[in-house]
């Protein structure tokens, strides 16, 4: 697994998991997660300066990457976007 792609997932992984900031997300992660054993990203490597590096990366990908959610939510639950107005 590229080394980025495995510091972004640990990344999601971290905050979904325990929502906070970037800064607490280290200390999260060093010291009462597993995330790094699923994503394979070493523990050691974690710095708060990582993390707010891949969250601009992800950032720049914000557009495309809520397409695909959006999409894939919408085939895996059988949903479909509709646009309700209310007067």
């Amino acid at each position: 697994m590229q080394t980025g792609i495995a510091l972004a997932k640990t990344h999601l992984i971290a905050r979904t998991v325990y929502p906070t900031s970037e800064l607490e997300s280290v200390r999260y992660i060093h010291e009462n997660s597993s995330v790094c054993e699923i994503t394979g990203y070493p523990k050691e490597r974690i710095t708060p300066h990582h993390l707010y590096g891949v969250s601009k990366d992800l950032y720049k990908e914000k557009d495309g990457l809520e397409v695909f959610l959006s999409k894939k939510t919408n085939e895996l639950f059988d949903l479909q976007d509709r646009i309700i107005i209310y007067d």
